[in-house]
């Protein structure tokens, strides 16, 4: 259950379609059970995020906040907001991050990689 939470990223709804995905099931899920509906979530999610979409994630996993600076980031941004690829939170104040998948997608990764790279760099 703990796994399903994270993985959800504490947002009701993909906790709920996580949880329905599990009942199908007829038996006990094994941990590899698990990681294969967990793999299926971040298929769902690559999908939606393009490459061109990267660095903008990148920044909100960085900033934990969400900011445009044109037309073509809002548009993204809109995108990633309704298909809650990037989830806010209220907790004392607003902040965003991306959805647990997101983080997995490749393309996410190795620009967030790329830029821990370039920080640690004088």
């Amino acid at each position: 259950m703990r796994r399903l939470i994270r993985w959800s990223g504490g947002y009701p709804r993909e906790l709920v379609r996580l949880l329905q995905t599990v009942w199908t099931h007829e038996r006990a899920l094994s941990e590899s059970d698990l990681g294969r509906i967990c793999s299926e979530v971040t298929d769902s999610y690559r999908k939606i995020v393009r490459g061109e979409d990267a660095d903008w994630l990148a920044r909100v996993a960085e900033q934990h906040y969400v900011a445009t600076v044109n037309d073509e980031e809002q548009k993204i941004a809109d995108r990633m907001l309704s298909s809650n690829a990037v989830l806010r939170y209220l907790n004392g104040e607003d902040w965003f991050d991306l959805h647990p998948a997101v983080h997995e997608v490749p393309v996410v990764q190795a620009v967030l990689a790329a830029r821990r790279v370039q920080a640690k760099q004088p």
